[in-house]
């Protein structure tokens, strides 16, 4: 599995600044012939993780985390947050070398065991957020009270169902002190291990050692039956309908047990956190037998000229278990809202049954999975170099448009931008989308109408005539949506100018200054749909207003002439949305050709917006976010003097200059890229310094 990083991708991209080096060479885990601080790092991150078996299934890693946290306290991005000191780091913190953390064989299985329990916890916690937001309300208050009754009865119900059947993941920490903090360590473990020896009772467990893979560990085991014993008071206080799930769960309880287990060995700490260890505390004999033997690493061998400070890797398997958790989570908050839906007083019968499919509108297509690409294994590894370095992979995504390139990525390397975010959209997503945020908002609606409606209209058919009125406004914005492309982008600049108008007396210095200019794009597909739908909408508003009491005269005082049913659409492809002014670079407006939908600040600048997307430089696919700290102090430094004269001395003003000029001294930007890669998602992140 090769994950280097691909050098076209990032040249599409125009950002040379995020990932200027040059891969480094594949080299063996042990770095013959290489530079002394990169073998002595490479020595490392093989001793770390060579005591982990080849069949685990998660591993997350700290390397260097002394000298990280060193590096980082210090940082000229921490001192300009910290009035330029640099922050303490824990001595025990300075006393870690390695740190790593895995879940073994078997993990997931035992996700999958708690998907029912994960899902009833997320279900009982939105009940007491609904709890929370409404007991003010006598009316709702006390239903969904009883609502958050039966949710925590379902929590015990599911905690029943894992306590007889269900499996603990087993986990194993690896951590390696600085040999300077070794006598230290050796000592607190012999103390703990006193301590567990006489005291190991009052956590409901008993002193336990024993010999595992060749060493020797000490600690305690948890036994469920102390564990029941000592919970069963809380069902005292419990209402009578959680006592028999509550019982049932204590019986479960009293078959299992917990191994808490630590050993100081060949210069490591080694914990371990199991149900059986004799099955279950598994270290490697060697390297050999390691999971450095495997290509679950192989994402980072690429990467070892950088010495990372952090990885993990997420095996395919556990990855689908925990998709399937998080689907599990939004059924039962789909059923949790369902019985709200099912509880509250509605006007009618029908009422309720559309109110219940919105709510499955809404959290079906998080619940089902369908249409969702194979689970693969997932990764991330951060190094730092001219900044922080992030790259994460994923299963594939089915948000992005692969077909189609980023239309403005190139606007990312010029410095006067100060801002640009840009995706494409896959159509079928957002569709998907568009079915979700339809129902939410019918949900919405829906909801005001409980207990007799909280609108000011009188009557149901009032509730209704308006509740159609909102319906077709939403279809005729779905109507300009559906008009529109899979590409769209956010972006802001420095190089605008001020109106005309302002004010007489500062009229001369906003004539000399520039003011940001900020652009909404979007690639279209079909125009005339983009038209059609601004027509109607614009017609129903219309009507809306005048039923609801505004004037004829009022609505055509509030909207421009251009934006009219009577001449939107008609003819040209530039409407302005600012009526007699005639600054080029400050007017809003909103451009519209076969290809394009603009609409921004500055018409010179959405009309380059237009020419850039009409023929897009390089393949980048995806998405990009680029933050350049540049650009925003290229556009403070041309307006200070300015600014200064207009509102004289203002701490507000000259704290902002000097917060801008300080993080431009250290920083950069943040560049970004997400795209679809070799069947994969591949998430970059570069937080560059200076």
């Amino acid at each position: 599995m090769n994950m280097k990083m691909k050098t076209t991708f990032l040249a599409a991209l125009l950002i040379p600044c995020v990932y200027a080096q040059e891969p480094a060479p594949a080299a063996s885990w042990q770095g013959n012939g290489l530079e002394t601080a990169e073998m002595k790092y490479r020595s490392n991150f093989q001793s770390s993780l060579s005591l982990f078996p080849a069949d685990t299934e998660f591993v997350m890693g700290a390397f260097d985390v002394g000298e990280t946290a060193t590096t980082l306290c210090g940082s000229k991005l921490v001192r300009l947050f910290n009035d330029g000191q640099a922050v303490d780091v824990p001595l025990p913190v300075l006393g870690v070398r390695n740190a790593v953390i895995a879940c073994g064989k078997g993990s997931a299985e035992s996700m999958r065991s708690m998907a029912p329990l994960y899902a009833a916890v997320r279900a009982a916690k939105d009940s007491r957020t609904l709890h929370e937001f409404l007991e003010d309300d006598e009316a709702l208050g006390t239903w969904i009270s009883g609502l958050s009754d039966q949710a925590m009865v379902d929590v015990l119900v599911a905690a029943k169902g894992w306590a007889h059947a269900g499996t603990m993941p087993p986990l194993l920490a690896v951590v390696t002190p600085e040999r300077s903090m070794m006598p230290m360590v050796e000592a607190q473990m012999s103390s703990m291990i006193a301590m567990l020896k006489s005291r190991a009772g009052e956590w409901a467990g008993v002193y336990h050692e024993g010999d595992y893979s060749g060493v020797h560990f000490s600690g305690i085991c948890i036994e469920g039956s102390q564990l029941a014993d000592r919970l069963r008071v809380f069902g005292q206080s419990m209402k009578s309908n959680m006592k028999k799930p509550l019982t049932e769960l204590l019986e479960g309880l009293k078959g299992r047990k917990i191994y808490v287990l630590g050993a100081v060995h060949d210069g490591k700490l080694i914990l371990s956190m199991t149900e059986d260890p004799a099955t279950q505390l598994k270290l490697a004999a060697n390297a050999d037998e390691s999971i450095l033997k495997t290509d679950k690493l192989a994402f980072a061998s690429d990467k070892m000229a950088y010495r990372p400070n952090f990885l993990m890797y997420t095996g395919k398997e556990l990855v689908a278990a925990m998709e399937a958790n998080e689907r599990a989570r939004y059924a039962g908050t789909r059923k949790l809202l369902e019985r709200v839906v099912e509880m509250a007083d509605w006007p009618d019968r029908q009422t309720m049954k559309d109110a219940k499919a919105a709510v499955a509108g809404v959290l079906d297509p998080l619940a089902d999975g369908k249409g969702l690409p194979e689970p693969c294994a997932s990764t991330c590894i951060a190094w730092e170099q001219d900044g922080l370095h992030v790259e994460m992979t994923g299963s594939k995504s089915v948000w992005f448009d692969d077909g189609r390139s980023l239309a403005l990525a190139s606007l990312a390397d010029n410095p006067d931008t100060i801002l640009l975010m840009e995706q494409t959209v896959n159509p079928a997503a957002a569709k998907t989308l568009a079915d979700m945020v339809e129902n939410a908002v019918a949900c919405i609606w829906y909801g005001s109408t409980i207990g007799g409606g909280i609108s000011s209209r009188k009557t149901l058919e009032e509730e209704r005539q308006y509740a159609e009125t909102v319906k077709s406004m939403w279809k005729s914005c779905r109507t300009m949506w559906e008009g529109l492309g899979t590409d769209s982008a956010l972006l802001v600049d420095g190089k605008g100018s001020f109106p005309k108008d302002i004010s007489p007396a500062t009229q001369p210095l906003l004539d000399q200054m520039t003011a940001p200019r900020v652009a909404l794009y979007a690639s279209v597909r079909d125009r005339s749909q983009i038209v059609s739908g601004w027509n109607a909408l614009l017609s129903q508003v219309e009507q809306l207003a005048l039923k609801e009491g505004l004037s004829r005269k009022d609505w055509e005082k509030m909207m421009p002439e251009t934006l009219r049913v009577s001449t939107f659409g008609n003819g040209g492809t530039v409407y302005s949305l600012a009526e007699g002014d005639d600054e080029p670079n400050c007017e809003p407006n909103l451009i519209l050709t076969d290809e394009s939908l603009v609409l921004g600040t500055s018409r010179l600048w959405n009309e380059e917006i237009v020419r850039i997307a009409q023929s897009p430089s390089g393949t980048a696919r995806g998405g990009l976010f680029v933050f350049r700290v540049g650009g925003l102090k290229k556009w403070m430094d041309h307006n200070a003097s300015f600014v200064r004269r207009i509102v004289g001395k203002s701490e507000l003003v000259e704290n902002a200059f000097a917060g801008v000029t300080a993080l431009d001294a250290v920083m950069d930007g943040i560049y970004a890229t997400v795209s679809n890669e070799g069947g994969k998602c591949i998430f970059r992140l570069h937080l560059k310094m200076k």
